[in-house]
């Protein structure tokens, strides 16, 4: 009974390795194809739905995918969130007509420009293509893509050299890539001020890293004090004042070793999860006189994309089940809790406010609910 046991866990295991291999592998060549601009196949059980991606479109990927099936039109799909820029209250992806007379450009604008305008009708949910929406935000594109639906004749697709990717590997990638990360290498790293840190990055099999820097000597007989940090090159690297990114993180450093040690936890989610391409063009609607969730949205994201599962792997990793969070932002303490953590303290982490980044924090705590104290 033991050795029957123990070889069923064992084939469990393999039969899960083996998905997060696929899941990895075919992923990754989609996304590749897709951010090069080349069509692509999503298998759906026996269907089989044929996409191209607006963002980056050209003239004459879009002719020829226009002159796919002759006497058929594909459909525009965006997200919901677009959607509700574009007035629809929709659940689910919206798909809308090709007009004649569209080009990429007019179709991008649609996708993803400000003011959000259409004309065209009817538009209609369509729940199918958002596997494909997945992929072009994995992409870090905007997830906008012509759609067709239920295509026959897909082994002759494939043969021609157009991936083919399916839906159960969409939604199986992230947590596959979760399980993927490994303590990869580490050494002091002594930072201004006199703080002896330690950084040790961790790397996926998908290639991406993460960093945990490790703050003087923190006691493994007590919760690690943490901050998790998403990276932000505008505001870490160049001190931009749009955000107070880079003065939280220089603050993180300064109270873990106050606090007598603990990790930032540095995690690659530029712009809350979409991206600095597509944070620097929502960057571009602020100037437009919306807000930080707006903007993010009218691109057609959710207004917050990050997931804070590697970072409860890394604290592991690291040697501790339990800690105290630097934060103002409660779904941290509520998504590490959910992924296994003790989380024994949230510890208020509050930078300066100037002129101009007073907007931006203001939207963080009306609109996205985080704990903060300003006159």
């Amino acid at each position: 009974m033991t050795f029957k046991l123990e070889s069923s866990l064992v084939s469990v295991a393999q039969n899960d390795a083996k998905t997060d291999h696929e899941a990895l592998f075919s992923v990754a060549i989609a996304i590749a194809a897709i951010r090069l601009g080349e069509p692509f196949l999503i298998k759906d059980e026996d269907d089989f739905h044929l996409c191209l991606g607006v963002d980056g479109m050209s003239e004459q990927t879009f002719a020829a995918f226009m002159r796919r099936y002759p006497g058929r039109s594909p459909l525009l799909i965006v997200s919901s969130e677009r959607g509700d820029a574009l007035g629809f209250d929709k659940l689910a992806p919206i798909s809308m007509s090709i007009a004649p007379g569209d080009t990429p450009e007019k179709l991008y604008a649609i996708a993803a420009k400000h003011p959000a305008k259409v004309s065209r009708r009817p538009v209609f949910e369509q729940p199918d293509a958002r596997p494909a929406l997945d992929l072009l935000i994995k992409a870090r594109l905007i997830p906008a893509c012509l759609f067709y639906a239920d295509v026959p004749n897909a082994g002759a697709l494939a043969s021609e050299g157009i991936t083919v990717i399916e839906k159960a590997s969409v939604e199986a990638y992230q947590a596959a890539k979760t399980r993927s990360l490994r303590r990869k290498s580490e050494a002091p790293i002594p930072v201004r001020g006199g703080i002896n840190t330690r950084m040790v990055v961790f790397q996926y099999a998908t290639g991406e890293t993460e960093i945990a820097l490790i703050v003087g000597k923190p006691d493994i007989s007590k919760p690690l004090p943490i901050r998790i940090h998403s990276a932000c090159a505008t505001g870490d690297l160049f001190g931009s004042e749009r955000c107070d990114c880079g003065d939280q993180l220089r603050l993180a450093i300064e109270r873990l070793d106050e606090l007598g040690g603990g990790a930032v936890l540095y995690l690659d989610q530029e712009g809350r999860g979409i991206g600095l391409v597509n944070k620097i063009r929502a960057y571009d609607l602020q100037d437009q006189s919306l807000d930080t969730v707006d903007a993010n949205r009218t691109l057609g994201f959710p207004d917050d994309m990050r997931d804070y599962q590697a970072a409860a792997t890394m604290v592991r990793a690291l040697g501790w089940q339990s800690v105290a969070i630097l934060t103002n932002n409660p779904k941290k303490v509520d998504a590490l809790r959910a992924h296994g953590l003790d989380v024994v303290e949230r510890i208020s982490h509050q930078a300066p406010m100037n002129e101009n980044n007073s907007h931006y924090l203001r939207t963080k705590a009306k609109r996205s609910g985080h704990m903060l104290k300003y006159k």
